[in-house]
């Protein structure tokens, strides 16, 4: 019976990667009574004088040989046991291998029983307990999840929550994760993809990847912060990273409607005026490159008197409904803004002037069916601008004047002028219902000149800044005759003849013409104020 007990013991310690030895403390002679194959060569070097021999290898760092003579040490002053764990080297002096060395005394204390143990998958255990603490589980119950990984080969160690899902793949869980994210779905990918990490745990060990909008288990959408903690695997030199999403919805949320309330108004839900000033201040320079940029200034027509004669409470109706209105009528990337009790503005971009008249009859007429009551009339400001000569403060201040005219002209209308508070593209647009010069309008233009004719000589009336700063270089154009230096003769007198017929035949005439190399595609009509010339660049196509 004791012999297949011995034999089962040693069957389990070869199984276990398990050795034991008897050490006499006073002849200290070693007796190997189980020997696992892996620890030969150290069992060896321990009969040669235990730690005196053992720390002349290079089986052990400084670190090691200091743990192994205080193991000695422990166990010539007859402690009756310890433990310890030393990390081994292989020839390269690479770490290998994680042992356990514990002892026993016995026999009056002048005998040790020595039990040596590879303990790699505990030590790995431990790693993972040093970055589990207590706290997580505090956080899973409270919504959080959390995830161990070996970063280096995108491997799952360990997972915890309800983010997590049945996989070993990093991958594969970022995946899971960034297709719950809607919107934000890309940025997680990009956050938490193995280069970003790596690149990151470069700087510092601990790190905040980003505040993310997560659907979790339940549908439900919820705030997290992502946050990652990296430790080096004592033995394979792996990164492995703790990643924390803390559920901070109820804060998130709380901060956020902080940040509203201070930033909007609360009766209509638009930005307030020192808001609207700022983010038009951001706004202007990412506006589409090439497409015409206004600032228009809303009043409501007559305003004080429904206050006064409807009362207050229907007056906030009013605003609320005009407010409405105008958040029907444009993008969400538009920027809206109560800036008075009764005045509003918009920052908005179109491609072409068609575009914009349309847009201003989309507005005027949603404002009248959300004012709640009838007969509410707006008057409009209208700053319109093509190029990087502007700034908010003057794009104000014309807008603000435009809107004053409307009312001086009689309300319930709009008035437009440009940057240089040239107004004759406002006297364009009001001539919307020529069909010809509607047409002309709906085409993608940005460049334009308007123009009568007398006694026989084409005087020029307007030229879009764009046009006369970059395209003429900022001469003076008076006559058709003033850009002649910047065409072909056959070009220019291309130009001529197209604005001459144009003013005797009821269509749209076109041709093409170079202007300092580059060729444009010229539109024009006639109407009861005089000719517009349209010219497209054919590159900006």
């Amino acid at each position: 019976m004791k012999q297949e007990v011995c034999s089962f013991l040693k069957d389990y310690m070869v199984q276990n990667r398990t050795s034991v030895v008897l050490y006499n403390l006073i002849t200290q002679e070693m007796d190997c009574e189980y020997v696992c194959k892996e620890h030969e060569k150290l069992i060896e070097l321990l009969k040669q004088g235990f730690s005196e021999c053992l720390c002349s290898t290079n089986l052990l760092s400084n670190e090691g040989i200091e743990t192994i003579k205080e193991f000695e040490q422990k166990m010539n002053s007859h402690v009756l046991g310890d433990s310890c764990y030393v990390l081994l080297r292989n020839e390269e002096k690479k770490p290998c291998q994680w042992m356990n060395l514990t002892y026993r005394l016995l026999n009056e204390n002048n005998t040790a029983v020595i039990v040596l143990k590879n303990v790699n998958k505990e030590v790995n255990e431990k790693l993972i307990d040093s970055l589990y603490d207590k706290k997580i589980m505090s956080g899973v119950a409270r919504g959080d999840s959390y995830f161990i990984v070996n970063i280096d080969d995108e491997i799952i160690l360990s997972s915890y929550g309800k983010l997590a899902i049945k996989t070993k793949n990093f991958k594969e869980q970022v995946r899971y994760i960034s297709s719950m994210c809607d919107e934000m779905s890309q940025r997680v990918r990009l956050a938490l993809s193995k280069e970003n990490l790596l690149r990151l745990i470069e700087k510092n060990s601990t790190f905040e990847l980003l505040d993310v909008l997560i659907k979790d288990i339940d549908n439900n959408p919820k705030w997290f912060k992502v946050t990652g903690m990296c430790v080096k695997h004592p033995i394979s030199g792996k990164n492995i990273i703790q990643i924390t999403f803390l559920d901070i919805d109820v804060n998130y949320r709380e901060a956020e409607s902080i940040k509203y309330t201070a930033t909007h108004d609360d009766l209509t839900d638009l930005l307030n005026k020192h808001t609207f000033k700022d983010r038009a201040i951001e706004k202007l320079d990412k506006l589409n490159s090439g497409f015409w940029k206004a600032l228009i200034f809303i009043d409501i027509d007559d305003f004080k008197k429904i206050n006064d004669v409807l009362g207050h409470v229907i007056g906030d109706r009013v605003l609320r409904g005009v407010a409405l209105g105008i958040k029907k009528s444009f993008r969400r990337n538009d920027v809206i803004g109560r800036v008075g009790g009764d005045e509003f503005m918009v920052l908005f971009s179109v491609p072409t002037l068609y575009d914009l008249y349309s847009r201003l009859d989309l507005l005027n007429i949603n404002i009248k069916q959300s004012a709640q009551i009838e007969n509410v009339s707006v008057s409009m400001g209208v700053a319109l601008f093509d190029d990087n000569d502007y700034n908010f403060g003057k794009l104000y201040y014309l807008s603000d004047k435009a809107m004053y005219q409307a009312k001086r002209m009689g309300k319930n209308r709009f008035y437009a002028v440009d940057q240089y508070a040239n107004s004759f593209l406002n006297d364009v647009m009001l001539r919307m219902n020529n069909e010809n010069i509607s047409r002309i309008m709906k085409l993608k233009i940005n460049n334009y000149i308007c123009c009568h004719i007398s006694d026989g000589k084409i005087f020029v009336d307007y030229i879009t800044h764009q046009l006369a700063n970059y395209v003429f270089d900022g001469k003076d154009i008076i006559t058709l005759e003033n850009i002649s230096e910047f065409l072909t003769k056959s070009d220019f007198n291309k130009m001529k003849n197209l604005i001459l017929n144009s003013s005797k035949q009821n269509k749209i005439l076109e041709d093409s013409i170079k202007i300092k190399g580059e060729t444009y595609q010229v539109y024009a009509s006639s109407s009861d104020f005089g000719i517009i010339v349209g010219l497209k660049n054919i590159n900006d196509n």
